[in-house]
């Protein structure tokens, strides 16, 4: 037997007698090379554009594209590339690829829509005006791509934030305003101080007990005057900074240097004294002009007796808003003097109360028996009553006064104003104001009693109300709902254009139209005048509706 022979047949003996001599082993797995990883890695957008080309370039359904994968940046280039090459496609390749066109283009539509937010749930102006950013730059961008339902549902959209954001204006005005610079002499070392409604309480309550109801009246009242400041100058006047000490402030006009002044020396004065605190917070209540007030409080503060600075009973207020007491009626400082302050100075039911007032007046015009052009002429044949004086108006203006408003003659009207009137409220500042609560519970439009003593005081005062009234009610039932603060804001002095700045150029045209007789050239500018205001009013309060 040879060699090989032998080998063979110990493999045979070797094996089982139960195995198959056909039976084949299994093959051994064959070594796989891995590549070298590569040194490049390609980026993303490269891998879904060649992806995107190779869709286009073969027969798949466009349908199975996902542009989600897309980044912004790769949809808009997609985008550009595919309008401008369209064109240039064989007409057997064009219509897919004004669908794949289309598909981008309202995926980028979907992405870069503004979330839908209630406008009224938003509380802070920096977020509802971004939030009216994008919505109003969404538009621009997309607005000819969206259906009429979509771009009409994003222009309300647009309509409601940006009404959110005048009443948050209106509420919130001292969130955008500036600190009030002062040199660093004044602030003794420190580089801003801050005066807070807490620290007006606790001023005043060093000479009164105050229950939480007067507390919440004096912050409140407070507070209506610091946004009443913010919102005509841009500063905020209980916030002070060193001006060596804050980036910001690059000049400061003198004339705005000297007011500024005047309301730190008041800060001062009311941190140290519960009668510069009282003082301060009668000022804001009867809207004196600021020489009024800073003379009150500055000297109020180094006094002891009450009766000397506090107009208690008896006490009145001239034209120029100086406190003048009644002999009968000196007390020595106790907290009956006070508390009697305060009960009536609250209970005269003044606007940063518990109502909304309006007045024909503002807080810094001294003599109010003037229009714009000059004063009110008296009449000859002496004074009228109520009766005649609502005839007279509605007789120069043609505008009848309506059955819910009430006119009266009040001597307690003060000295700085022509006549007021109030709404009352039984809600917060942020409650809703309905309709009806002018049409239904009235309005009395008290008048001052020399207001009847001249036909152009009774008319240039009447219109003044009446504009704000009447607008201010179509408003209401017309137009979208308003909180006690926005209706307030409407007819309060120093706001610019609002009812109450109108009702002066309008009150003052009725007056001019009165001086000069019909078929002059000067009556005909100044009716022509009018109805330009009028119609312009018009289109600014109600839309041109």
């Amino acid at each position: 037997m040879s060699g090989i022979d032998a080998t063979a047949a110990a493999r045979t003996r070797a094996r089982s007698p139960d195995e198959d001599e056909t039976a084949v082993r299994p093959a051994a797995k064959p070594r796989i090379d891995l590549p070298k990883l590569v040194t490049s890695v390609r980026s993303a957008n490269d891998a879904v554009r060649d992806a995107a080309r190779s869709f286009a370039a073969s027969d798949a359904p466009i349908g199975v594209i996902n542009l989600s994968l897309y980044t912004d940046e790769l949809l808009d280039r997609e985008i550009e590339s595919a309008s401008s090459r369209i064109e240039r496609l064989p007409p057997n390749q064009q219509a897919a690829a004004r669908e794949l066109l289309s598909r981008m283009q309202a995926e980028q539509v979907r992405r870069a829509a503004p979330h839908e937010v209630s406008a009224n749930s938003i509380t802070s102006r920096s977020e509802i005006d971004a939030a009216v950013k994008r919505e109003a730059t969404f538009l621009f961008r997309f607005g000819r791509q969206l259906s009429d339902v979509e771009r009409a549902k994003h222009e309300g959209q647009l309509r409601a934030l940006e009404m959110r954001s005048e009443q948050l204006h209106v509420l919130e005005p001292c969130d955008g305003a500036r600190p009030t610079a002062v040199s660093s002499s004044s602030l003794h070392g420190a580089h801003a101080i801050e005066l807070t409604a807490d620290e007006l309480v606790a001023s005043i309550r060093k000479g009164v007990n105050l229950s939480p109801a007067d507390e919440q009246r004096i912050r409140s009242t407070f507070d209506s005057w610091r946004q009443t400041s913010c919102q005509q100058t841009g500063q905020d006047p209980a916030r002070f900074v060193s001006r060596e000490h804050y980036a910001e402030v690059t000049k400061t006009l003198p004339t705005q240097e000297e007011v500024f002044q005047k309301y730190f020396e008041m800060m001062q004065a009311m941190q140290g004294s519960a009668l510069a605190g009282l003082a301060f917070l009668d000022s804001m209540l009867r809207g004196e002009s600021l020489d009024a007030a800073h003379k009150r409080v500055t000297s109020t503060a180094s006094l002891s007796e009450a009766f000397t600075t506090i107009p208690v009973r008896g006490a009145h207020t001239t034209g120029k808003g100086q406190s003048v007491a009644d002999p009968k009626d000196r007390a020595a400082e106790d907290p009956a003097v006070f508390r009697r302050f305060l009960d009536e100075a609250f209970g005269r039911g003044h606007a940063a109360d518990t109502r909304v007032r309006g007045v024909d007046n503002h807080r810094f015009v001294t003599d109010p028996d003037k229009v714009t052009y000059g004063e009110y002429r008296p009449n000859a044949d002496g004074v009228r009553s109520v009766q005649q004086a609502v005839a007279i108006f509605e007789r120069q203006t043609g505008i009848k006064i309506p059955p819910w408003i009430k006119v009266t003659v009040d001597p307690k009207v003060p000295g700085d104003r022509m006549a007021e009137y109030t709404l009352v409220r039984r809600g917060a500042a942020t409650d809703r104001f309905q309709p009806e609560d002018l049409s239904d519970r009235g309005v009395t439009v008290n008048l001052r009693p020399n207001v009847l003593e001249s036909d152009e005081a009774i008319v240039g005062t009447l219109t003044h109300e009446l504009h704000e009234l009447l607008n201010l009610q179509r408003m209401l039932d017309d137009g979208p709902p308003m909180t006690y603060q926005v209706v307030r804001s409407h007819i309060a002095p120093n706001r610019g254009q609002n009812l109450h700045g109108q009702a002066w150029d309008v009150a003052d045209l009725e007056v001019l139209i009165m001086r000069n007789p019909p078929g002059t050239p000067e009556h005909a500018a100044y009716v022509a005048r009018r109805e330009r205001v009028l119609e312009a009013f018009e289109q600014r309060n109600h839309g041109g509706q």
